[in-house]
C-alpha cells in the first residue's frame, strides 16, 4: 500500500474481507508465473475474487510417525513422560497464542466441559512465556487454572511430538477464514488425533472423518459439544489407522516436490 495503516482499518480489512477482494494479492497476480498456492480452497478464493486460477501444490504435514509410535502402549508412555493422569481427558492446542487462534475459547470450552463432568485439561503447546500471563489470567477468571497448562518448546523441539502422541484430542481454532492452510492441523491429522476444528481449516487441510467442526463463527459452547462427542465416542485412536495412512501417502514432502517440480516445469 505504500502507507501506515490503522488498527480500525486492519480490523476492518479482517472482518470484511470475505466479501471483498483481499489487499495485497493484485502485484503478485501480476508477476507470478506459476502462481503456487497450497490449497484447493485458497485456488478457489482467489479465482472468485479475481478470475485468475492458480496452481496448487497441497500442504503436508511436518511431523509423521511410524506405526509402533501410535499403539495404545506406547501412548499411555508417553502420557506419564508429559505427566498426563491417565483418566484425564487431554486435549492440546498447538502454535502461539495469538488473537486469532482464539485461545480463550478453548479455556471458556474446558470450563464447561468440567461442568458437564468431563474431566478435561488443556494443553496449549507452544506458547510463549510472554503469551501465557494472559491465559493464566482468562483460565483463572473461569475457575480452571489447574486444568490448563501452557507447555513452552522453546528449548526442547522434540516437545510437540510427544503431545500429539500423547493426547486424547486436538482443537485448532482460528478466527478468519481464506482458505489457508494449517500446519497444527495436518500435524494433527499425521498424529491420527481427533481434532475440532474449523469448517474453513478442515476444508483446506483435506481432513478426514476423524476431524470435527464447528463452524467458521463458533462458540465456546460448539468447541465443547464437539470435544465432548469425542470424549463420549471413547474409540481407540487405532481405529483410524487406515484414514490416516490414506492421508499421508497424499500429503508429504515427496509429492508435494514433485508437484512443484512438475509446474516449475523441472520434473
Amino acid at each position: 500500500l505504500g502507507r501506515s495503516v490503522s488498527l480500525e482499518e486492519a480490523t476492518a480489512w479482517l472482518t470484511y474481507s470475505r466479501h471483498t477482494a483481499p489487499l495485497f494479492l493484485d502485484r503478485v497476480i501480476e508477476r507470478a508465473s506459476p502462481l503456487i498456492v497450497q490449497t484447493a480452497a485458497q485456488q478457489a478464493l482467489i479465482k472468485q475474487r479475481y478470475g485468475f486460477y492458480p496452481h496448487v501444490a497441497k500442504c503436508c504435514p511436518r511431523t509423521f510417525f511410524e506405526s509402533d509410535e501410535l499403539t495404545t502402549a506406547a501412548r499411555q508412555t508417553m502420557r506419564e513422560r508429559r505427566g498426563i493422569a491417565s483418566d484425564a481427558f487431554a486435549i492440546s492446542s498447538f502454535g502461539s497464542s495469538a488473537r486469532s487462534r482464539s485461545t480463550d475459547a478453548g479455556v471458556i470450552a474446558v470450563d464447561l466441559l468440567r461442568y458437564w463432568d468431563v474431566p478435561a485439561e488443556l494443553y496449549l503447546v507452544g506458547v510463549s512465556p510472554s503469551a501465557a500471563s494472559e491465559i493464566e489470567r482468562i483460565a483463572a477468571r473461569y475457575g480452571v487454572s489447574e486444568y490448563v497448562h501452557c507447555v513452552d518448546t522453546t528449548e526442547n523441539s522434540t516437545v510437540a511430538r510427544e503431545f500429539l502422541l500423547a493426547s486424547d484430542a486436538g482443537l485448532q481454532l482460528r478466527t478468519y477464514a481464506f482458505g489457508a492452510a494449517s500446519s497444527a492441523l495436518s500435524d494433527c491429522i499425521s498424529a491420527g488425533l481427533p481434532t475440532v476444528t474449523t469448517a474453513d481449516m478442515a476444508i483446506s487441510c483435506d481432513a478426514p472423518a476423524y476431524i470435527s467442526t464447528v463452524r467458521d463463527d463458533f462458540s465456546p459452547l460448539y468447541i465443547a459439544e464437539q470435544l465432548g462427542a469425542i470424549w463420549d465416542s471413547s474409540e481407540n485412536r487405532t481405529a483410524y489407522d487406515g484414514a490416516r495412512a490414506s492421508y499421508v501417502e497424499t500429503h508429504n514432502f515427496q509429492v508435494y516436490a514433485e508437484r512443484v517440480a512438475e509446474l516449475l516445469g523441472v520434473a
